[in-house]
């Protein structure tokens, strides 16, 4: 039985794979989100036209998506060009890249793959199959589930690209755009807002998350210098058990890099860096945050947040459309 709903998005996708070139620039990006799992397939323009696919976390769901990366072993889009000027497409080789993913000592290693296309509505269509098998197949997603956005270096965008109509197949991610309450009070939603929020931050873009109410500030800030870089500022204040604190944060991932201010320690811890060129996820840096907030300094909504946005030298500068977007009040 044919579920149109597929049939559908195979129709719809290949708008993702069609960038205005050569009119757009490099830097846009087109993802696409199971919001069940996080996993988020990325179409992006950089030099050239690319598709990346995760490897989930999970080690059940990522044999089966690799077992169906695994079947477009004949199905290359690339042209070879032979001396004599012919032509070829590269026939019988894997469509997926890096090799690493055919070699079963290798394949665990392996956290994402990706492969391009040309230009061309045939190979577009291609490669949206492919897409969807995996989403399907592998990660075991519906069309439910899924999410998409469109951002740029400038931030989030509101229509795919060049296209001026929003798909129908797939919901928006936006929190606005999905009818997502003015209001975010639930840890979960609050998630879904975060992740949106730091995979369209614009580069140059800042964030900081802070406790709203307190004697002491205890923040969080993110950074998009192409990378995501963040860190939390713990506040000044004695933790009731600085063992345990430290325990805690060392716990969630947290590395601990105090600042030397003028002959005093001004406390500080950095996560990871993360969403880097080659690797285009988040990783754990959402539920580290949300974590932090909740089991080590004891925030029990959302509500009891606030933020401040902007770009890195002018903070609270700008990035005023995450007003909308957090569901929490602006500092």
């Amino acid at each position: 039985m044919i579920d149109y709903r597929w049939e559908r998005l195979l129709e719809e996708m290949p708008r993702y794979m069609s960038f205005g070139y050569p009119h757009e620039p490099d830097g846009e990006v087109i993802q696409l989100r199971d919001a069940e799992t996080g996993c988020r397939v990325v179409f992006q323009r950089s030099g050239g036209f690319v598709v990346k696919v995760p490897i989930p976390a999970d080690p059940v769901v990522a044999h089966r998506a690799i077992e169906v990366l695994r079947g477009h072993r004949t199905t290359n889009t690339r042209l070879n060009y032979s001396p004599s000027g012919e032509v070829v497409r590269a026939r019988d080789r894997p469509m997926w890249s890096p090799a690493a993913i055919f070699d079963e000592s290798a394949a665990e290693s392996v956290r994402q793959v990706e492969t391009d296309w040309l230009d061309n509505d045939r190979f577009r269509r291609e490669v949206a199959a492919a897409v969807i098998e995996v989403l399907r197949d592998g990660f075991g997603a519906t069309p439910e589930r899924l999410r998409y956005t469109v951002a740029g270096d400038s931030g989030p965008m509101d229509a795919l690209c060049e296209a001026e109509e929003e798909l129908t197949a797939v919901a928006p991610d936006r929190p606005s755009h999905r009818g997502a309450p003015e209001i975010c009070t639930e840890w979960r939603d609050f998630a879904d807002r975060l992740e949106w929020s730091l995979s369209t931050l614009p580069r140059g873009g800042a964030m900081n998350l802070r406790i709203a109410e307190g004697s002491d500030v205890v923040a969080i800030q993110f950074v998009n210098r192409s990378t995501i870089h963040n860190q939390c500022f713990p506040g000044n204040d004695a933790a009731a058990d600085p063992h345990a604190q430290h325990t805690k944060m060392v716990g969630l991932g947290w590395h601990w890099a105090p600042v030397d201010m003028e002959s005093f320690e001004c406390p500080l811890w950095l996560g990871p860096v993360v969403r880097g060129p080659r690797l285009h996820t988040l990783g754990d840096l959402v539920p580290r945050t949300i974590a932090t907030f909740r089991e080590v300094f004891g925030v029990r909504s959302p509500q009891d947040l606030c933020f401040y946005a902007g770009h890195e030298e002018e903070m609270d500068q700008g990035l005023f459309y995450l007003n909308a977007e957090l569901g929490i009040a602006r500092a």
